[in-house]
C-alpha cells in the first residue's frame, strides 16, 4: 500500500499504511527529500546572505540594472523581494509574454518558461529550440546579450525514453524535472550575477561575456567537480542538470573573487571542412540536411546519411581573449563511444582538431543515472593559462527512431519503424525498412526496400526496379519521388514514396562483378 500522508489536528503530519518494506522505503525517501530540500533553503539563504553582505560594502555588483522574465505566467515565478533591486521585465497588452525565447533584451536578463508542448512528439523547450537552425541562432545571440534562460526537460532526458535532446549547448540551462524545477537554477544565476565585483561585471556586460561566464561558474562549482581535469569531463556538462548539481554558495564565492585579469576566455568555433554533402533522394530521405546549426560555441549535426564514418575539421582559430593573451585549447569526448571516435588535435596550441566518427548507437551515457543517448558530445576548452573558458560543442546526433545494423564497416539495414514518436523538426515518419546491398568491389549498389508486406529493389542511383536481371540487379527502373504530409494530432510529418510513371530508365552493367550500373537510355511509359 502506498504511504499517505494526512494531516492531523496537532499540526503534525501522520503516515498512514506502513505494511511492507517498500513502503518504509518510500518514507525514508519522503524525510531525506525533505532534508535535502532544507539543505538547499539553507544553502540558498547563505548565499543570499553573502551578497547583501558584499553588496552592502560595495564590493559587489547587487542587481542595478539586471531583470527576470518569467515566461509562464507566473506558474514557476520567484518572489521578486528576495532580490532587492531586480526589475521585472514587463510586457504591453497584447504582446505575447508566454513559451520560449529567442529574443534579446537590454541589460542582464534571467527568464524561464516551465512549460512544454503537450505533444509528446515536439517535446520540451530545450528540444524545440535546439532542434532549429533559428533556434539555436536565436540563443547564440541570447548568450552574447547577457541574456540566460531556463527551461525543464519534461520527459526528454528521463530513463526509459533516454536523452532525446538533439545537441548540447552552452546557451541555456536545461533543469531535469518539470514545472518548478527550474527555479533553483533561476535563483542561483541572479545571485551569481549579483555576485561579481562592480567593475568586472561592468566588463563582462559592454563585452558580452557574462552569461559565458556564469555558465563556466555553473559547472565547476558542480559539488562533484573537485578540480579543473573533472570540469573538462563529461561529469560536468550534461545537457540537462539536476538540482543535486547546483552549489550557489560555491558560485556566488566564484563570482566574487573573479577579477579582471581572470575572466575566462571564449571559445568560438567554425567548420573548415567536413564529409561531402550527399544525394537526399538517394542518401537519406528527409527534408532537411544534416546540418541543424553552425553558430560560433554549438555546431549540431544529425546523422541521416548510411555513410560507416565522417571526418569534420574544426577550428577555434576566432576565440575571444579580452587580454589579448595566448590560448590553448583542449578538445575533449564528453559523450559518445570512445572506441567510435577519434580526435586529432593539430598546431603547437591545440587550435585545430579532426574528428572522426563512426556512427553513434544507442547506448548508455556513463554519468547518466540510467539515461541512454545516440549523441555524441565533443567540447573545446580554451584556457590563457590562468581560468579555462565555458565548453563549446560540436554534437552528433542519430535519430532514436532508426536502428542500423553495420558489418565489417559497411551498413547493411535501417529500420525507420522503432519508435512511434518522432519529432517533426528533425525527421519524418517513414514506415520501412532498407536493406543494403554492395557489389563485389564492395561499392554500394542500391538496397531492397521491404513496406507493408511488400519488397521492392533500388537502384544505386535510387531508381525503384520495374525489372530486374538474374543477379537481382535493376535493368529497368523509374525516379521515385518523396512527398511529405504534415498531420496535425499528433503533429508529425509523413513521408510518401511515390514512383513517377512518365518515364523508365535503362541501367547497363559493364560485367558481372559490377553492381552499380550506367543509366544508358530513357524508355517511354507505353514501351
Amino acid at each position: 500500500m502506498t504511504p499517505t500522508a494526512r494531516e492531523c489536528p496537532t499540526g503534525k503530519v501522520r503516515l498512514a499504511g506502513l505494511r511492507t518494506a517498500s513502503a518504509a522505503m518510500a518514507v525514508s525517501a519522503l524525510f531525506s527529500g525533505a532534508f535535502a530540500e532544507e539543505g538547499e533553503r539553507s544553502a540558498w539563504k547563505r548565499a543570499r546572505d553573502r551578497v547583501a553582505v558584499w553588496a552592502d560594502a560595495g564590493a559587489a555588483a547587487g542587481h542595478a540594472g539586471d531583470r527576470y522574465n518569467n515566461r509562464d505566467r507566473g506558474h514557476s515565478s520567484i518572489r521578486m523581494k528576495a532580490f532587492p533591486g531586480l526589475e521585472k521585465v514587463s510586457y504591453d497588452k497584447g504582446e505575447k509574454g508566454f513559451g520560449p525565447t529567442v529574443r534579446v533584451r537590454e541589460g542582464p536578463v534571467v527568464g524561464n518558461s516551465s512549460t512544454a508542448s503537450k505533444h509528446i512528439e515536439l517535446g520540451s523547450h530545450i528540444r524545440s529550440l535546439y532542434g532549429r537552425k533559428k533556434g539555436l541562432e536565436g540563443l547564440y545571440q541570447q548568450h552574447r546579450g547577457n541574456n540566460l534562460y531556463v527551461y525543464p526537460e519534461h520527459r526528454d532526458h528521463d530513463p526509459g525514453r533516454g536523452d532525446l535532446i538533439p545537441a548540447n549547448t552552452p546557451y541555456l540551462i536545461g533543469s531535469q524535472g518539470s514545472s518548478g524545477s527550474d527555479k533553483p537554477f533561476i535563483r542561483a544565476a541572479l545571485l551569481t550575477l549579483a555576485a561579481f565585483k562592480p567593475k568586472v561585471k561592468e566588463k563582462l556586460v559592454a563585452t558580452g561575456l557574462l552569461m559565458p561566464t556564469v555558465q563556466r561558474i555553473l559547472r565547476r562549482s558542480n559539488p562533484r567537480i573537485e578540480s579543473e581535469e573533472a570540469y573538462r569531463s563529461g561529469r560536468a556538462h550534461p545537457s540537462v542538470f539536476r538540482r543535486k548539481q547546483l552549489d550557489p554558495i560555491a558560485m556566488v564565492e566564484r563570482a566574487q573573487a573573479m577579477t579582471l585579469e581572470t575572466i575566462p576566455p571564449l571559445a568560438r568555433l567554425r567548420v573548415v571542412s567536413e564529409c561531402p554533402p550527399l544525394d537526399r533522394e538517394r542518401d537519406y530521405f528527409d527534408p532537411r540536411s544534416e546540418r541543424i546549426a553552425d553558430t560560433p560555441c554549438a555546431i549540431a549535426r544529425v546523422w541521416r546519411g548510411p555513410q560507416t564514418k565522417r571526418t569534420m575539421v574544426i577550428s577555434a582559430k576566432d576565440s575571444l581573449d579580452l587580454r589579448g593573451d595566448p590560448l590553448r585549447f583542449e578538445w575533449r569526448l564528453l559523450r559518445g563511444d570512445p572506441e567510435r571516435v577519434e580526435l586529432e588535435p593539430t598546431g603547437e596550441s591545440g587550435v585545430r582538431v579532426r574528428i572522426t566518427a563512426k556512427y553513434p548507437h544507442r547506448r548508455a551515457v556513463r554519468y547518466g543515472r540510467g539515461l541512454a543517448s545516440s549523441r555524441i558530445d565533443v567540447a573545446c576548452f580554451a584556457t590563457d593559462g590562468e581560468t579555462w573558458s565555458a565548453p563549446s560543442f560540436v554534437t552528433i546526433y542519430g535519430l532514436p527512431e532508426e536502428k542500423r545494423r553495420y558489418e565489417k564497416g559497411e551498413l547493411r539495414e535501417i529500420d525507420y519503424t522503432t519508435s512511434p514518436v518522432v519529432d517533426p523538426r528533425l525527421s519524418a515518419v517513414k514506415n520501412w525498412r532498407d536493406v543494403y546491398h554492395y557489389d563485389a568491389r564492395g561499392r554500394f549498389a542500391g538496397f531492397t526496400r521491404h513496406r507493408k508486406k511488400q519488397s521492392r529493389r533500388y537502384s544505386a542511383h535510387g531508381l525503384a526496379a520495374l525489372r530486374t536481371d538474374d543477379r537481382g540487379r535493376p535493368v529497368l527502373a523509374r525516379r521515385v519521388q518523396y512527398r511529405f504530409e504534415r498531420k496535425k494530432d499528433p503533429p508529425q510529418l509523413h513521408l510518401h514514396p511515390r514512383i513517377q510513371k512518365e518515364k523508365a530508365y535503362r541501367i547497363r552493367y559493364a560485367s558481372p562483378r559490377d553492381g552499380v550500373g550506367k543509366v544508358v537510355g530513357v524508355v517511354d511509359q507505353d514501351q
